[in-house]
């Protein structure tokens, strides 16, 4: 079940995401953390901007649960993860 909330709030987790990769792409050396976590968020904010796009009656109130199905919310949350995988790559290799 999706809430309205949801559909407004969760595109803006990626987005920060997807800046600070391309931020730390510019000043860091070592490049591979910051490009899994430009990939990472990047990849949230597109499956999250897909979510709107395809789901009908976006802000339309009812009672009705809306189901769009596991994907989009699937490749979000690989999209998350793969950014904290980033952080870590980065923060290992900062530290050395």
């Amino acid at each position: 079940m999706v809430d309205g909330v949801a559909l407004i709030v969760r595109p803006f987790l990626g987005l920060p995401f997807l800046i600070a990769g391309i931020v730390l792409w510019r000043k860091v050396p070592n490049r591979v953390g910051p490009a899994i976590i430009a990939l990472g968020g990047s990849l949230s904010l597109i499956a999250e901007l897909y979510a709107i796009a395809t789901m009908p009656n976006t802000f339309v109130a009812s009672d009705a649960p809306v189901t769009h199905g596991i994907s989009p919310e699937a490749w979000s949350t690989a999209g998350l993860v793969l950014c904290a995988v980033g952080s870590l790559i980065h923060a290992f290799k900062w530290s050395k």
